[in-house]
């Protein structure tokens, strides 16, 4: 008998369906923008370079919704210093739904986080687009390796455990590398 009765409700849930989906007009068969709308590829990107290496520029890919015509899109830009710096807007080609906004870099210092926040203005943004994009650049200290010390664990053991201490190289910068791998071991 329940069997009877779940037939017969699928049946029902079949045909309703299938009127109430049906669309005369094809006012909701596909979504169309009215206006060329914007968007970020990515909300955040991280730049992390050596010592060594210097980073010059950052390119930012941006997407419209379109590929008509040449657009000028205006782009907010807020830096965290003034060795970055950038264009108040970037340009779109005709045939092309991406731009590149590059901003510039200059002499980074080791060890201090650059931030970057580029903005589209709300009402451009297309409707599950990323309105802004953060870009963080750090340059990192040059580790020296001074040897062996001993890391104890009062909380846990209170054995002392041999760890390699590193120092950044012209500054008063120290870590104790892997200090609970020994001590996760042992427990």
């Amino acid at each position: 008998m329940k069997l009877k009765h779940s037939i017969i409700f699928m049946a029902l849930l079949a045909i309703t369906s299938m009127f109430a989906s049906c669309s005369e007009g094809e006012y909701w068969d596909e979504y169309i923008e009215e206006a060329e709308k914007y968007s970020f590829v990515q909300a955040a990107s991280k730049y992390s370079i050596e010592a060594s290496e210097t980073l010059t520029e950052v390119k930012v890919e941006i997407l419209r919704s379109n590929t008509n015509g040449t657009v000028t899109l205006p782009i907010t830009a807020k830096f965290n210093s003034e060795i970055l710096s950038g264009a108040e807007s970037v340009t779109f080609e005709e045939g092309s739904n991406k731009a590149v906004y590059t901003f510039s870099v200059g002499n980074m210092e080791i060890g201090f986080q650059y931030k970057a926040v580029l903005s589209i203005a709300e009402e451009n943004v297309s409707v599950s687009g990323n309105a802004t994009s953060t870009i963080t650049m750090v340059k990192n200290y040059n580790w020296i390796s001074l040897g062996t010390g001993s890391y104890v664990d009062n909380f846990i053991s209170g054995v002392a455990y041999p760890v390699e201490i590193m120092q950044a190289e012209g500054f008063e910068v120290y870590r104790a590398m892997d200090p609970y791998t020994a001590t996760m071991k042992n427990d």
